[in-house]
């Protein structure tokens, strides 16, 4: 017996926010509808591959217990979607805001199809404000943000990470919406309609760094740490790297003395003596 046992999804998302969002709720026993489009879904044709097969899209959409074929151009095909979301708990869409309208299948719309659905709309910007229309990739969505701003060299002006992070961090926050409203729905017997953005998602991971923000700009730090110290990605003389962080001047005493040297209260003395002691 899992959590979402007897939970029915259907998933008409793309790319990595939505898929990977169904992918945990199915982790947790529901049971995950996945309608793609005909040719299937951008994720198919991500690379690197093997055997013909896109392994991203491998690793975002697991867990599936159906993948359905639907053009939703079709007006028969539509029939079929609404039939599916008729007899669905949860109805996922990362369509641009607006798109949903008007193609008839907003919160509103799919509410009189099935007085009981949970409606997870998941974008890059939210639903309100100047963004709200448009569409985003994890890379735009950083930089929206201001998370490129934070790290890469500090001579220069950030860099985005080599990851899709939002795209994971915000399918995260969907998941958890999702649940929340299936429990909401389940309380009140009414439906629910939950959003999740990429933007929202950056904002709380950078939480500290927008504390910082408030008192000064704030500009890429490379392998420093921005909160103490020390904290360095370091060389070894034998080609490996060393993650350290030090949250005290205890930590950093400590770490002087296990070098060979002494700690005077001057992080920059200390960056230098750690890079100097590894490389030798």
């Amino acid at each position: 017996m899992t959590p979402l046992d007897g939970i029915r999804v259907i998933d008409v998302t793309e790319g990595a926010q939505g898929p990977y969002a169904a992918t945990l709720i199915a982790d947790l026993g529901a049971e995950v509808i996945k309608v793609e489009r005909p040719g299937g879904e951008m994720m198919r044709y991500g690379g690197p591959t093997a055997g013909g097969l896109a392994l991203p899209c491998l690793s975002i959409c697991h867990g599936r217990a159906a993948t359905v074929v639907l053009d939703l151009k079709s007006p028969d095909d539509m029939i079929k979607l609404r039939t599916l979301i008729a007899g669905a708990d949860v109805f996922m869409q990362n369509w641009k805001i607006g798109s949903d309208a008007r193609m008839g299948l907003s919160f509103e719309d799919c509410c009189r199809l099935n007085p009981r659905i949970v409606y997870v709309r998941s974008s890059g910007f939210g639903p309100v404000g100047p963004f709200a229309e448009e569409g985003s990739m994890d890379t735009m969505s950083q930089a929206a943000a201001g998370m490129i701003a934070l790290s890469g060299n500090p001579a220069d002006t950030g860099e985005w990470a080599r990851m899709p992070m939002l795209d994971f961090i915000s399918a995260f926050s969907a998941s958890e919406a999702a649940m929340i409203g299936i429990h909401e729905r389940d309380r009140t017997g009414q439906p629910q309609l939950v959003d999740s953005a990429q933007l929202s998602a950056a904002l709380d991971v950078m939480g500290p760094e927008l504390a910082l923000s408030n008192h000064a700009p704030v500009q890429p730090s490379g392998r420093q740490s921005r909160h103490y110290g020390f904290g360095e990605m370091c060389e070894t003389a034998d080609g490996d790297w060393l993650a350290i962080e030090c949250i005290s001047e205890a930590q950093e005493q400590a770490l002087a003395a296990l070098l060979g040297g002494t700690f005077d209260g001057a992080a920059e003395k200390l960056r230098a003596h750690t890079t100097t002691a590894l490389c030798q």
